[in-house]
């Protein structure tokens, strides 16, 4: 079962996405967002931690979690995954994946957008969700009732390599061909 720390409810609530999107592609693009970019984030130990909360909250309404665990998820987590959802959401819902290939969706009561346009769309969510990926990291960064040694100390990149928090952003950047100091 894949639990999912936001939903599309929670994104068509709190986003500029229309309530008639399509919950398969939230919920899908949810779901690779929080294994394949939350999880190296906060690390294995943190990452399986707020997973067992929400999971006990989800099976108990009446379950508190944590006040660490509360103001990471509600107010870091949960802002990194709706600002990530929509960056990726942008491309998806304009392009189709068919056994014809890359299909450009088109409306008769919409123009479409040319490929500048689209592009400054998704860099403009991209921002967001750098901001508040910013905020997640400098929150496990400084909290200190966040216990997870792998989460502050040590980071694995893709390939085995240790680093220590310091070198781990500088190394993450140079190797994403992103700007840190954006």
């Amino acid at each position: 079962m894949k639990l999912l720390l936001i939903d599309e409810k929670y994104i068509k609530e709190n986003s500029a996405i229309e309530l008639n999107a399509s919950g398969k592609v939230l919920n899908t693009i949810i779901w690779d967002i929080q294994k394949n970019l939350l999880k190296n984030i906060l690390g294995k130990t943190l990452y399986t931690e707020l997973l067992k909360e929400a999971k006990m909250k989800n099976d108990d309404e009446a379950y508190i979690i944590s006040e660490s665990s509360s103001e990471l998820l509600f107010d870091y987590v949960q802002p990194y995954l709706q600002a990530s959802t929509l960056t990726e959401f942008i491309v998806l819902n304009s392009y189709k994946l068919s056994n014809k290939g890359v299909l450009k969706l088109s409306d008769n009561n919409a123009s479409a957008l040319s490929a500048d346009e689209l592009e400054y769309f998704k860099n403009f969510y991209d921002n967001k969700k750098n901001v508040a990926e910013n905020n997640l990291k400098e929150f496990i960064k400084c909290d200190e009732d966040i216990t997870a040694p792998d989460a502050d100390l040590k980071k694995t990149t893709g390939i085995g390599w240790y680093l220590d928090s310091n070198n781990f952003d500088d190394f993450y950047y140079r190797n994403s061909g992103k700007n840190k100091y954006l």
